[in-house]
């Protein structure tokens, strides 16, 4: 499965700010926290904790994808939500 990025289409996602931020403040804040949170709780092992923190602080992609697309979401917005995620992932860290 492939997704195609043309600029108009992520210009006309972009001036609609809420799903953007809304998916980058998840991405990049919720998740981890929440991944931290879990690996505190389940995993007494700190190998377990580190895997289960760097899965939550990844970027979102083809999955993410693939299942926007079968329940019949915003595809144009995950398909931005991940090349945003992957440029800001790759600049901040």
């Amino acid at each position: 499965m492939g997704g195609q990025l043309d600029l108009d289409i992520i210009k006309g996602v972009l001036r609609r700010p809420l799903g953007p931020l809304c998916g980058f403040i998840s991405q990049f804040a919720v998740m981890p926290l929440i991944t931290f949170g879990m690996g505190e709780l389940f995993f007494p092992d700190p190998l377990y904790r580190l895997g289960l923190f760097t899965l939550g602080s990844s970027p979102g992609g083809i999955m993410s994808n693939f299942w926007t697309l079968i329940f019949n979401g915003d595809i144009n917005l995950s398909i931005t939500m991940t090349a945003v995620s992957t440029i800001a992932a790759m600049e901040w860290f």
